[in-house]
């Protein structure tokens, strides 16, 4: 079975440069999680609210439904949003935070509405 060719580097543009990975760059400069805000404290204001947000805000609101699985900063730490405010968190399936995280390198910020429940009762603490 023939291999997939090798792509070329964004920066030298050679087949399989491995000088040049982004992963390597990035986790050089990346500070550890804890240094971010993301401590012990961090760790149960997620694990105490990830239940009550346990569908998708941005699939729910695009009528599909997904398991959350990471708690998101609606405004980020960056850009000032406060750290452990539930208000300021909402549940989001890994690929939505991803794509989250993408719109807010441009200078996008997204805050998805709450999941309606049935009996009118909000997913949100907020």
């Amino acid at each position: 079975m023939p291999n997939r060719p090798l792509l070329p580097c964004p920066m030298c543009h050679r087949a399989g440069c491995t000088e040049h990975t982004r992963h390597q760059h990035y986790d050089a400069q990346r500070q550890l999680a804890a240094a971010r805000g993301y401590d012990r404290q961090w760790r149960n204001v997620r694990a105490g609210l990830l239940p009550t947000e346990p569908l998708c805000r941005r699939c729910y609101s695009m009528g599909i439904i997904k398991v959350s699985e990471v708690m998101d900063h609606i405004v980020p730490l960056r850009a000032g949003g406060e750290r452990l405010l539930p208000s300021n968190l909402q549940g989001l399936c890994r690929k939505c935070n991803s794509i989250k995280a993408h719109d807010e390198k441009n200078g996008i910020y997204r805050e998805y509405p709450p999941v309606q429940y049935g009996g009118g009762r909000q997913d949100s603490l907020g």
